[in-house]
């Protein structure tokens, strides 16, 4: 069971329950636009997807982590928040993280807010020693949580994914282990 929480969010593993609020991001084109994760079009697309979420906690293996993101205020889902075991090897893993916010969300700082708390869980709870990132260059919001958490651009991939018909452009960010260690000892300004 994944729960982690700090004074603004929860993350929690997905529950059945979450279906409803969970279809309504999961079936928003404007959410998912930038994203590789397919968009559903009913409640019954989505109840799969939700239900493969949920199937991978008994996993003894367990490689995808995607999660819901609660504000602790309110108790309110505002998205989901996820990330993907890439590499794991007896010296430290590598480990890709993905956010999704509902729109009300949005412009708020919460994207890099609850991405942070993501990554801290991540490098105390996993032998990792590398977080990565990627987004579609078009998604600047994306780009701009990748750098408020301290991720380093390690390249811009040119026509690297097919969306809607087109080619776009692809951002890779990056966050190494010691990098994230020496953040962690700077004093607050």
């Amino acid at each position: 069971m994944i729960a982690t929480e700090n004074h603004e969010f929860i993350i929690r593993e997905h529950q059945i329950s979450d279906l409803e609020i969970y279809h309504s991001w999961r079936s928003d084109y404007e959410i998912l636009k930038y994203s590789r994760l397919p968009q559903s079009h009913s409640e019954e697309e989505s109840f799969i997807f939700l239900a493969n979420d949920i199937g991978q906690q008994k996993n003894p293996q367990r490689r995808e982590y995607f999660l819901a993101l609660l504000l602790k205020s309110t108790n309110s889902y505002i998205g989901s928040i996820a990330y993907i075991i890439e590499k794991r090897e007896h010296h430290g893993g590598v480990v890709e993280i993905g956010y999704f916010l509902m729109k009300d969300y949005w412009q708020k700082g919460y994207g890099s807010r609850a991405t942070m708390l993501l990554i801290d869980h991540i490098f105390k709870t996993h032998p990792v020693h590398k977080i990565v990132a990627n987004c579609d260059s078009r998604n600047r919001a994306s780009e701009g949580v990748m750098i408020k958490c301290g991720m380093k651009k390690e390249g811009h991939f040119s026509q690297d994914r097919f969306y809607d018909n087109q080619w776009f452009d692809n951002l890779h960010y990056a966050l190494l282990k010691d990098d994230w260690e020496k953040s962690q000892t700077k004093p607050n300004s």
